[in-house]
């Protein structure tokens, strides 16, 4: 180990996704920083995962509302009805050639940054493409041997998707991963989907959308995270795309049979199995953990392998020098959950702060075509569940004078507290849901009331107006009447 070359750096930045623009920042603060990272940067989302899916996304949907919009409203005499009930995506659109020049853009924007980082443009970084390994609690061996010592260290190596190994013979077939449902040049005519949650439902969306007969084969409910007075109507929506879901299913074998996958499953106690000639697995992630050498430092990580951490201070457990942040700690599994820990973290090194929001207000968005699902703060399963006096605030959108207008379809649900009407959980699916959600994140953040909503000042019409506005002053009126009756 004497002749290895040894460095010595302030904070090193083990991960080059979220841990990028920290390393960026920190150095820009003055610090001397080491980014390590292999493969491509960016990480997930970058390169497998929210960027790529929504520039497919985007297009395909863009055609199917087209389609349908044309199937009724066009003259008769311009196509026979039979016709129009048969057009697909898939008519218009050259999937492979969009697949493609996702791929190429989404490869040249990660190039893009590990050029600038290498170039030597950004003072006080030094970027290492390299796997490393712990040596103990304060050094790293990249590949070349060369030795890594630092004061600080960020993990933030981020995850794969998971493919649990105690499914019997799931070894012995081949299967999609997100990578390969996002970018295989296959033509695919029936796709499975193992798993129920963001990811599997998402690329369900998109393939069902290109006329692929999609069945979801969830292990347990659908999209776990969203409030269950949006259940219902999601489901509803994904199965007028096409796709069969199927809940609730143990998962008892998988085998390759006459070129085909068969799966064979049971669900209320019935056995039953089902032929494919393609599957996708899409049963969350796996922490990028176990190739660290953890087993050299005093980090402590779950059963699953995700990193302890400290929720407030994303220190790890029992450490003072050591933090990390993103899918290697599995807290919000999200891109910008990542974004939010690794500012957190900055606060932290640089001004000496800490987190003082708690992570149940994260803000989710899941990107399914046409309709979205958003929310922030709590459900109304978690708020029955710790015994909240509360109520519940419901209006679809084509009830408002903008979504009648504009043909919108969606539902907001807002949760408020019975006494004070403190603004508690914002849960909304339909139209650019994601966007709409986010004018009511700040107040959840803050928590603010109905009150403050309903003094907001919104453009007519608008759909802001219609859900956030105009009605909320209606709840505010009939509070104000109850207080001056008693």
């Amino acid at each position: 180990m004497e002749n290895n070359k040894k460095l010595q750096f302030e904070i090193v930045i083990l991960g080059d996704g979220a841990g990028a623009n920290l390393a960026r920042k920190l150095a820009q603060f003055g610090y001397k920083i080491a980014l390590i990272g292999h493969g491509r940067p960016g990480g997930t989302c970058l390169n497998r995962g929210c960027i790529p899916s929504k520039k497919l996304i985007a297009p395909i949907f863009k055609i199917h509302e087209a389609i349908k919009t044309l199937q009724k409203y066009s003259i008769s005499n311009n196509y026979k009805k039979e016709e129009l009930d048969e057009l697909k995506v898939i008519n218009f659109i050259n999937f492979k050639k969009l697949k493609e020049e996702v791929l190429k853009e989404v490869s040249q924007d990660s190039l893009n940054s590990k050029e600038m980082m290498i170039s030597g443009k950004i003072e006080n970084l030094t970027y290492f493409s390299s796997h490393a390994t712990f040596v103990d609690d304060f050094t790293l061996k990249l590949e070349d041997e060369t030795i890594i010592s630092y004061d600080k260290i960020v993990i933030a190596t981020g995850s794969r998707p998971r493919v649990p190994s105690e499914i019997k013979g799931i070894d012995s077939i081949e299967y999609d991963t997100s990578t390969e449902a996002l970018f295989s040049q296959d033509e695919i005519s029936k796709y499975t989907i193992l798993g129920g949650g963001v990811i599997a439902c998402e690329l369900g969306a998109l393939y069902a959308a290109c006329g692929v007969e999609v069945t979801i084969l969830a292990t347990g409910g659908l999209l776990r995270p969203i409030d269950d007075m949006l259940k219902k109507k999601v489901e509803q929506y994904l199965e007028e795309l096409g796709i069969t879901i199927i809940k609730k299913v143990q998962i008892e074998k998988i085998e390759e049979k006459n070129s085909m996958i068969k799966i064979d499953y049971s669900k209320e106690k019935l056995s039953q199995s089902l032929i494919t000639p393609r599957l996708l697995v899409a049963l969350g992630i796996a922490p990028n953990t176990d190739s660290l050498y953890l087993d050299n430092t005093s980090i402590e990580i779950t059963q699953r392998g995700f990193i302890e951490v400290d929720d407030l201070t994303f220190k790890i457990k029992n450490s003072n020098h050591m933090f990390a942040i993103g899918d290697c700690v599995g807290k919000s599994q999200l891109r910008h959950g990542a974004g939010f820990e690794a500012r957190e973290v900055f606060k932290q090194l640089v001004l000496g702060e800490k987190s003082v929001l708690s992570q149940d207000y994260m803000p989710y968005g899941i990107y399914l075509g046409t309709c979205e699902v958003a929310g922030c703060g709590k459900t109304s399963q978690q708020l029955k569940k710790e015994r909240v006096d509360f109520q519940t605030y419901t209006k679809d959108f084509e009830t408002t004078v903008y979504g009648k207008a504009k043909g919108l379809k969606g539902t907001c649900v807002i949760h408020y507290h019975s006494n004070t009407l403190e603004i508690l959980g914002s849960h909304i699916f339909g139209n650019d849901a994601v966007n709409l959600n986010q004018i009511l994140v700040p107040y959840i953040e803050e928590k603010k009331t109905l009150f403050d909503l309903s003094d907001t000042i919104s453009p007519h019409p608008s759909l802001a107006e219609g859900l956030f506005t105009i009605s909320i002053r209606e709840i505010v009126y009939e509070h104000w009447k109850k207080d001056l009756n008693k």
